[in-house]
């Protein structure tokens, strides 16, 4: 008998429609994974009102609503949210402000530009660390 591993549900905050297409391609198919992909920190706080949320977060530090930052703080709060495991994703990774006062910080960050052989492979490594 085998056993099935359960959908990991991957949730992909980014305003670039672009980013939004190279997602899906990397990993939007692959059926280890349910990607749900969202342009604003707004449709995430609303999509969990409605659901208990994602496994992983990736977030782009540079929405056009807020900073990546300030989503993360105010989805840290949120009780549902409390230890999702987040990747921050951004062009300049020397800007992300470790002492936001975020509960939990990140698992992780990934640079930008993104490639679809670099994020199949950090997205693994990443699940891995959160199990």
């Amino acid at each position: 008998m085998f056993s099935v591993n359960p959908l990991r549900h991957v949730w992909v905050v980014d305003d670039d429609p672009l980013m939004h297409e190279v997602w899906f391609a990397a990993i939007g198919e692959d059926q280890e994974f349910e990607l749900k992909l969202f342009h604003s920190g707004a449709e995430v706080i609303n999509a969990l009102e409605e659901t208990s949320g994602p496994q992983l977060l990736v977030i782009d530090m540079n929405l056009s609503d807020t900073s990546g930052d300030q989503l993360l703080q105010e989805l840290r709060n949120l009780p549902n949210f409390h230890r999702t495991a987040v990747i921050i994703c951004s062009a300049n990774l020397s800007s992300y402000n470790d002492e936001a006062g975020t509960t939990l910080p990140p698992i992780g960050w990934m640079k930008k530009p993104l490639n679809l052989i670099s994020i199949k492979n950090q997205i693994r490594t990443f699940w891995r660390e959160i199990g």
